[in-house]
């Protein structure tokens, strides 16, 4: 499972995928951030979170997930994976959590937001704790 999963991780930066899907995140988390927050000086996250999730699902986890069995099948690798000591379980638990990894790391920039809230203003309670099931219901 640790080989598949390692496999699967280092393939998201060795082709543009995993920097395509960081820096799109990045870019909308900034947008929404600057059009719902700095625009109309709410120190509330709510909406960015909100936003951000409905992009998350409808464009990014697509992404992340579809290229994982279907890239193997192209390589002819499948075959390879397949015959491995690895069980099935391992190797569909190792491309998730490849996947999985990659998500966190994308959704980290709205930990930044709430900084940049903080500073500046007195947030509600909400607005650390939002992003917490924002990812959790988006990666399931």
């Amino acid at each position: 499972m640790t080989a598949v999963f390692k496999r699967e991780f280092k393939t998201f930066f060795t082709s543009p995928i995993g920097y395509c899907v960081i820096a799109l995140m990045f870019g909308m988390t900034g947008l929404l951030f600057v059009n719902y927050n700095l625009y109309y000086l709410t120190p509330d996250l709510t909406m960015v979170f909100q936003g951000l999730q409905m992009y998350m699902l409808l464009l990014v986890l697509p992404i992340l997930t579809m290229r994982l069995m279907s890239d193997d099948k192209r390589q002819k690798t499948d075959q390879l994976l397949l015959t491995s000591p690895v069980g099935l379980t391992g190797i569909v638990v190792g491309k998730f959590l490849a996947a999985l990894l990659l998500f966190a790391i994308s959704c980290s920039m709205t930990l930044i937001c709430a900084v940049i809230i903080a500073f500046k203003a007195t947030p509600t309670g909400w607005s650390f704790w939002a992003i917490t099931p924002v990812c959790c219901c988006s990666a399931v």
